[in-house]
């Protein structure tokens, strides 16, 4: 399968990382692999070009240490957008919460309560 071109989002990450910022991501996978994990897997080395640090975990071993079962993104260890999925559906939308709990379940952890949880947009 061939590598996918470089787009908008891998030349943002290029240009972030060459300011110190860090992109780095765990992907779930299943054993086996759907078509759509071997299509990530396979496609990542631009990814990793871009200086993207992208890690694979076995769906398994997720839940065997406690991590949440569903795809998240978390910004600077404190902002968490869940995905929202319907069945079969694409992605319905993103929740984005500064809620410290909710940062501290998926690992962002270290920072102290600012007060009541905030829902900042549902899509």
């Amino acid at each position: 399968m061939a590598a996918e071109p470089f787009d908008q989002w891998r030349l943002n990450v290029l240009r972030a990382t060459g300011q110190g910022k860090r992109f780095d991501r765990v992907r779930l996978v299943d054993n086996p692999l759907t078509e759509g994990q071997y299509f990530l897997l396979t496609t990542a080395s631009n990814n990793v070009a871009a200086r993207e640090d992208i890690r694979n975990l076995f769906r398994r071993d997720a839940a065997r240490l406690g991590l949440p079962d569903f795809d998240f993104w978390l910004f600077d260890s404190r902002i968490l957008a869940r995905f929202v999925f319907g069945g079969d559906e694409p992605v319905l939308g993103v929740v984005l919460t500064d809620d410290p709990a909710d940062s501290d379940s998926v690992g962002g952890g270290g920072r102290q309560p600012r007060g009541p949880r905030r829902v900042l947009s549902a899509v």
